[in-house]
């Protein structure tokens, strides 16, 4: 459950962030849940795939500083947060065989995954590999976003890909639904404050099977989350069955 306490502790820790417009990237709403699985589960390694500015490799640093940390992108050079502790790598999720890189630690380690590329196939590569843990930063509904998500998949059999504009309806096989179910217990993360019914897209976040947010009275400690309140995107964890 989450308390008025965890979002104290997580200001505490996010107003020492490094980026502080982080456009194009996560803001309170998603870094919060990053930050209570992190607290949470305390992985010996996170994998990070999707730096951007590099505000969640700077995250994941400061909630774990004992993990090995291992961050992807193909676009290294948009990065303001470097850090010497991080492994930085151009090569995608799907190309390294973790099993062979990180040995029994597979078994303790976090895959952040925030890089718009096709959550099923990212989630049957974590599942082959023994990888408990994983976050999926990219969860859009069905009739947004640039990529296949895993909520996409367990809503419908069918979705829009909007890549830069441009809109098509793709069909999701049925199976599909089935094989995530088998492989992980999926947990789509509430926002953690909402008073607006329409998201950023212009429809309602009720038709998106939005969940409650966790907070409906706003407090000084929620203001921030409230400012923030579009950009939760469906952020999800599950726990693989590995």
């Amino acid at each position: 459950m989450i308390t008025p306490q965890h979002i104290s502790d997580f200001l505490v820790l996010y107003k020492n962030r490094p980026i502080l417009d982080n456009a194009g990237g996560m803001n309170s709403q998603h870094c919060f849940w990053v930050w209570y699985y992190l607290t949470t589960i305390q992985p010996e390694v996170v994998i990070e795939s999707g730096i951007w500015y590099g505000q969640s490799t700077w995250l994941i640093e400061q909630v774990c500083p004992r993990a090995r940390i291992i961050s992807i992108d193909p676009r290294l050079d948009f990065r303001k947060y470097i850090s010497p502790r991080v492994e930085y790598t151009t090569v995608d999720f799907n190309n390294h065989n973790w099993t062979n890189i990180l040995g029994e630690s597979c078994k303790k380690t976090l895959a952040f995954i925030d890089d718009h590329q096709d959550n099923f196939k990212i989630l049957q590569h974590g599942h082959l590999h023994k990888i408990p843990h994983m976050m999926f930063e990219d969860n859009y509904p069905t009739t947004h976003g640039d990529v296949l998500s895993l909520k996409k998949i367990l809503s419908n059999n069918w979705h829009i890909m909007d890549v830069n504009g441009r809109r098509r309806r793709e069909t999701i096989p049925d199976w599909y639904k089935t094989k995530v179910l088998d492989l992980c217990n999926y947990n789509e993360c509430p926002p953690v404050y909402l008073d607006v019914l329409t998201t950023r897209w212009n429809d309602t976040f009720l038709e998106h099977n939005c969940k409650q947010p966790i907070f409906t009275e706003l407090t000084d400690d929620l203001q921030l989350f409230k400012k923030d309140q579009l950009g939760y995107t469906f952020i999800a964890y599950v726990q693989l069955k590995v």
